[in-house]
């Protein structure tokens, strides 16, 4: 179904109660809904039942994510990830990668997960497979920026980013969607002339990737690199950590995974969410992180390259606050996750 009902006060038939037909509508509070006869010591007579527009809502939602959570099986436990990219990862290799010089190191930044200097901020995390890079002395600058020439095409960007992935070591095995967005600028010196647009410069060309394992998306695996004009990374920023399943996992029934979203969506307001003809919920296998919080997605805490599952995000558009919720499809052998 793409589209949830409205509470209409309708009722219902013993059929529909009993699921030979499918529901079409909810119910106003204390609705009167005719039963079959109930047998008794001394005839048949008939009976009638209050059906609360709670429990409505409840049979209706678990349809929809009963058709809109896909299909999973055991192949979802055969996810393997590339060798481990972070082996050896250092501020030098990141600098080489972005054609940068060394930046100089006192003992104690070597230490540490960050570096700087007069114009450059560096921050590694190996077990995380988060690093970051930005150079200030690259920046788009508005008294050299007009002058500069354009791209010869935005496309050139790519090339330039995935010498500096392969240069990193990162697993193009593992690369997903990719997508080129150009960042414009629009200068004008007579900004009161409404008849005056100004002119547009290209500031940077920014290069974002997804992250794919057995064919479904990571969670929080995200690239993303900025290329100015004269061909050089300004800015990049990868969370790409170690992928490898935990070997103790075991799938969790279908029910149990479908369960567990129908609590999750009803937290969240499902009045609202009935009332709404514009709601759409729907969902997508991936596999995430253990750290990742179900509420609002963020990585909080990372337990090592053994800390990835499968999950099923489940989506609810419902304006003007969309949400999601993300339910394991499995769970440690000798442990339950409710």
């Amino acid at each position: 179904m793409n589209t949830l009902f409205s509470l209409s006060g309708k009722t219902i038939t013993t059929a529909m109660i009993i699921g030979l037909v499918p529901l079409s509508s909810a119910f106003a509070a204390n609705t009167i809904v005719p039963l079959a006869p109930l047998l008794t010591t001394n005839n048949l007579v008939p009976a009638v039942v209050r059906v609360d527009p709670a429990d409505e809502i409840k049979i209706y939602a678990r349809r929809v994510l009963e058709s809109a959570i896909p299909q999973f099986d055991e192949r979802m436990l055969e996810a393997k990830g590339a060798e481990d990219w972070t082996k050896g990862l250092d501020f030098d290799r990141l600098t080489n990668a972005v054609g940068d010089a060394s930046v100089k190191l006192t003992d104690k930044l070597m230490q540490s997960k960050r570096a700087s200097d007069e114009t450059r901020a560096l921050k590694l995390d190996p077990e995380k497979g988060v690093l970051r890079y930005e150079n200030h002395a690259r920046a788009w600058d508005f008294k050299q920026g007009p002058k500069l020439t354009k791209f010869e095409t935005p496309e050139r960007a790519a090339p330039i980013v995935s010498k500096a992935l392969e240069a990193l070591g990162l697993p193009k095995a593992e690369f997903g969607d990719a997508k080129l967005t150009t960042q414009m600028l629009r200068l004008s010196e007579k900004v009161q002339d409404p008849t005056n647009f100004g002119v547009d410069y290209e500031q940077y060309h920014l290069i974002s990737l997804n992250r794919k394992i057995n064919g479904f998306p990571v969670l929080n695996s995200r690239i993303l690199a900025s290329v100015n004009n004269d061909g050089l990374i300004q800015r990049l920023n990868v969370a790409w950590a170690p992928f490898k399943l935990n070997p103790n996992l075991k799938l969790r029934s279908r029910a149990e995974v479908l369960d567990q979203a129908l609590e999750e969506v009803l937290q969240d307001d499902p009045l609202h969410v009935a009332e709404d003809s514009n709601v759409k919920i729907t969902a997508q296998l991936a596999y995430a992180n253990k750290g990742i919080n179900v509420n609002d997605g963020k990585d909080e805490t990372n337990t090592g390259p053994n800390s990835f599952r499968p999950v099923v995000v489940v989506s609810v558009l419902a304006l003007p606050t969309p949400y999601q919720v993300i339910v394991p499809l499995a769970e440690e052998v000798g442990t339950s996750i409710r």
